[in-house]
Parts: structure tokens; C-alpha cells; sequence
């Protein structure tokens, strides 16, 4: 949640696999950004109206917030079924009306070697959920 901090594991991947769900620091331009794994290589995700599914298994999704839909393009929230290439993942904001992820073409899919860490827990929080996992 906004102003809270997180602690994340870089080495992580080191010894574990990426897995669908994981919170994941990853690089993208210069920059690093915490993105939910949505798909996997060789996945097939789709979405119908905010609603995603996964190899034609709809996801459910607690996490997600929609904050801002009037402003959303209706590209964003529903998509023909993509396959995700070997050595990528389909990534995906939790705030998904203000989120840059892989449903943009001009972000894309990201590469497996530019996953950079697992988020672990909360660091801080003003709203009492300081150490609660994530």
C-alpha cells in the first residue's frame, strides 16, 4: 500500500524458480519496479473485462485495486490470449488502472534475467502490517 516499505530478497532466484504470483523486483530501463508474476514462459494469459485468466483457468485476484478506471484504455483491461515467449514473464501491477506492466506493448514482456529479487515482507507500515509476508 502507498508509504508503506518492503523487504525483498535479491538472491533469491539465485536457487529458487520464478513462480506465478510471486511479488518480483524487477529491472526495466534503468529503473527497478515490484510487479506480480502473472504468467510464465510458455503460459497463455488472456483478460475479459478485468477478469485474467492463466492457460484458460481464470485467476482469482484479492490483491488487485482499481483506483483510477475511468482513465483506463479498454485494451488494458481486456486482451486476446498472448503466449508468453521462452526466457520471459507476463508481469502485472496490483493497482492495475496506474500500473505500467505487460499489457502495454511499449513495456512488454520482461526477461527472465531482468527478475532481480522476490519481495518478502512488509519493512514498514503506518496501517500495523509492519512484517506481514507477502
Amino acid at each position: 500500500m502507498q508509504g508503506e516499505g518492503i523487504q525483498a530478497d535479491l538472491h533469491f532466484y539465485r536457487s529458487h524458480a520464478l513462480q506465478r504470483g510471486d511479488i518480483a523486483v524487477i529491472r526495466h530501463n534503468g529503473l527497478f519496479l515490484v510487479k506480480r508474476i502473472i504468467a510464465l514462459e510458455g503460459d497463455t494469459v488472456s483478460s475479459d473485462n478485468q477478469h485474467l485468466s492463466v492457460n484458460g483457468v481464470p485467476l482469482k485476484e484479492d490483491y488487485v485495486q482499481h483506483t483510477d478506471s475511468k482513465n483506463v484504455t479498454p485494451e488494458m483491461n481486456t486482451f486476446a490470449a498472448r503466449s508468453v515467449p521462452s526466457g520471459e514473464v507476463f508481469v502485472l501491477g496490483d493497482n492495475r488502472d496506474l500500473s505500467l506492466d505487460s499489457r502495454m506493448a511499449e513495456f512488454g514482456q520482461v526477461t527472465k534475467k531482468d527478475v532481480v529479487g522476490k519481495v518478502c515482507f512488509i519493512a514498514n507500515s503506518n496501517r500495523g502490517r509492519t512484517g506481514n509476508p507477502l
